[in-house]
């Protein structure tokens, strides 16, 4: 993956004279944190795809790319469709999915003490079974980004799915003025290293082209941002609902 070395906060696309905004630029390579260069002597590049991964050198950049590559989706695509349309079908999607999960949660839920153990998993449930059903429709703009061990690990690519279809109907129903009050705060959120950044203004303009590592820090972060009053927009008990269902349901089945 070439590096990008631009600092500057604005960044001319293949499309012409239209300008994406970039994320802050950082001041640590996210490879070495440090360990390979002196502060002083060298300038950070950036992901040349998703902007927002920061390197000292081609050396750490291709050595974090085996990691980051499930984390990065382009900040601007004009090949992959960014969202799709709000209908009938994308509401019964919605319906069957979230059903999906509450019938799961119930059962999660009797489980008690159960699931603290290590040996418990969250596919040991029969409602565990229906996640299998979540596939690919084509009713729907084909979902391109790689996922990792999809074979082995099999509930990963109905999760994504999930917070594809969730996170598409939830920006489609926002205001361009609730769009730009929820992308800073997604700006300000601090996701834990091992987890992909989430750069708000892309959240906003693509919600149904994210990679699998950006979809998942969503999912771990929309419990708060959907329980949040933010003036320009609010969120209902069934959409809170259904997040915090896929969150739960991220954390015991993405293993398995």
């Amino acid at each position: 993956m070439a590096p990008d070395q631009s600092s500057e906060s604005e960044s001319k696309t293949k499309a012409g004279d239209r300008k994406e905004k970039l994320p802050k630029a950082e001041s640590d390579c996210e490879q070495c944190w440090g360990d390979e260069y002196d502060e002083e002597d060298v300038t950070m590049r950036r992901c040349s795809r998703c902007k927002n991964q920061f390197y000292c050198s081609d050396r750490c950049q291709k050595k974090d790319w085996k990691m980051h590559r499930y984390n990065c989706s382009p900040l601007y695509d004009d090949s992959t469709p960014a969202t799709f349309p709000r209908d009938q079908e994308s509401e019964d999607e919605i319906q069957r999915m979230g059903k999906i999960l509450a019938d799961w949660m119930k059962a999660f839920e009797a489980q008690g003490n159960a699931v603290k153990t290590r040996q418990w998993k969250g596919s040991s449930l029969p409602e565990a079974a229906p996640f299998l059903e979540v596939v690919p429709s084509p009713h729907f703009p084909h979902y391109k980004r790689e996922i990792p061990d999809p074979r082995t690990k099999k509930y990963r690519l109905p999760l994504v799915l999930m917070a594809r279809m969730f996170l598409n109907d939830l920006v489609g129903a926002l205001s361009p003025e609730a769009k730009e009050t929820l992308s800073g705060y997604i700006n300000v959120i601090n996701m834990p290293s091992s987890h992909a950044k989430l750069y708000g203004p892309k959240i906003m303009a693509r919600p149904a082209d994210l990679s699998p590592g950006e979809y998942v820090s969503f999912v771990a972060s929309a419990p708060i941002i959907t329980m949040q009053e933010y003036g320009t927009c609010s969120f209902s008990k069934e959409c809170q609902e259904r997040w915090r269902n896929l969150a739960t349901a991220k954390l015991f089945l993405w293993d398995d």
